[in-house]
């Protein structure tokens, strides 16, 4: 898994990385995986993960970030 930095024009700092699930159970478009972004307690995804997104420039990922679907809090098991 790749990880990068960056920062939007607001100067909030965001970790990005992809993610391709183990398991089969999961919503379509993120069956070959996903890019998420995470600022704080806020995450975004963009499914599916761009070919060597960890290559692009910055200001291509905050584009995509732009783009990015807001993700609902995780769900933590009993």
């Amino acid at each position: 898994m790749a990880l990068r930095q960056l920062r939007d024009a607001s100067g909030r700092e965001w970790t990005v990385w992809d993610t391709h699930p183990a398991s089969t159970d999961v919503r379509v478009e993120y069956a070959t995986g996903w890019l998420s972004f995470r600022c704080h307690a806020e995450t975004r995804r963009v499914a599916p993960p761009p070919a060597e997104w960890f290559a692009l420039p910055d200001d291509a990922l905050l584009d995509l970030l732009g783009s990015a679907t807001v993700s609902g809090p995780r769900q933590t098991g009993a």
